[in-house]
């Protein structure tokens, strides 16, 4: 089938030259067989156009290969010098360079770069010790305070008596990142917990990972009526703004309840049940639900499928065939006192 799609003419004309000159210079390396034409073939390119990061790194993996490293850190440097913005050069002169020098072409290099993830993520890699990486990263986070990911790094490596500080400076720079604040819950008191939760809301209202935190610390602490009062309300809100709920991305974050320390059947049973009486309505909801039953089966999530036999059963009293499923379910998985019960 053919795409209805075309490029405007002048955009056309431009993506034709590319693309042969791209072809031609394709053809010409695959005709230079030896070292010595392959470096001409560069040179020649370079004295055209300086500026492309791409010939200079070239002509350094070309000398590398030869055992060149004088020549190929040479090259490095004369494209740094028509190139300085290029992070992929700064990155091979690092990883090229005596291990002495390293530190202070770094510091060049974030300089001239100061928000290039790349470059700061070498440069952590590179500390040998945890002390000189978490001093690094707080250099990084000066320059890129949004970022999560180094956030998450110095608080790995940091003593537990600053984690909590850390992480409330986290999650000022980095709101809608819900790992940090699920930390800074799991570290907190009740109280606290609460409002940090409801913090947490006020950014991502629609993120089923919230309400799901909120409803395990209730379960903490013996509160199982709010964890219904919680999950309805979360549907509740998804139904005004007129969006529909993704059981199988509910689901799949529900299974990490399954691996956890603490029991959450409350959470789960309160969960499944809600889920499938809002497809009551639906002619298809025995089949829909008996597949989400069989793959959470496969994926090793008992509890789950468990709770969506029961409910169904609970719904579908007088429909035999779903009592066999049931059934053969508690054959599996080596429970039948459960349906004597």
């Amino acid at each position: 089938m053919q795409s209805d799609f075309r490029f405007p003419p002048e955009e056309q004309k431009c993506n034709d030259v590319k693309a042969k000159k791209m072809y031609k210079n394709n053809i010409k390396l695959n005709k230079l067989d030896n070292y010595s034409n392959m470096k001409k073939f560069y040179l020649k390119k370079i004295t055209s156009n300086k500026n492309n990061e791409f010939y200079w790194l070239s002509l350094s993996i070309l000398e590398r290969s030869k055992l060149e490293y004088q020549a190929s850190n040479y090259y490095l440097l004369c494209g740094l010098e028509k190139c300085p913005q290029s992070e992929v050069l700064w990155k091979n002169f690092i990883l090229s360079s005596n291990s002495k020098y390293q530190s202070r072409i770094i510091t060049i290099a974030t300089s001239i770069l100061p928000k290039s993830t790349i470059l700061w993520e070498l440069a952590i890699s590179l500390q040998n010790t945890s002390s000189k990486k978490k001093n690094m990263l707080k250099h990084a986070l000066l320059k890129l305070p949004k970022s999560s990911r180094f956030w998450k790094k110095l608080i790995e490596l940091e003593s537990f008596t600053m984690t909590k500080e850390l992480l409330y400076r986290a999650i000022e720079c980095c709101p809608f990142d819900f790992e940090l604040w699920r930390l800074l819950i799991q570290i907190e008191n009740y109280k606290n917990s609460k409002k940090l939760i409801n913090i947490a809301r006020t950014f991502n209202w629609s993120n089923f990972e919230i309400w799901l935190t909120a409803a395990q610390l209730e379960e903490i602490q013996g509160n199982h009526t709010n964890i219904n009062k919680i999950i309805k309300r979360y549907f509740y809100i998804l139904k005004v703004n007129n969006l529909a709920n993704n059981i199988s991305e509910i689901i799949r974050i529900s299974s990490s309840l399954e691996s956890k320390i603490v029991n959450y059947k409350f959470t789960l049973r309160t969960l499944i049940h809600l889920l499938i009486s809002q497809d009551l309505a639906s002619s298809l909801v025995i089949k829909k639900w008996l597949i989400k039953a069989s793959e959470c089966m496969t994926k090793g999530n008992i509890k789950i499928s468990h709770e969506i036999f029961k409910n169904l059963c609970f719904y579908f009293e007088k429909n035999y065939y779903l009592w066999l499923k049931y059934l053969y379910f508690l054959k599996l998985t080596h429970q039948p006192k459960k349906f004597i019960q």
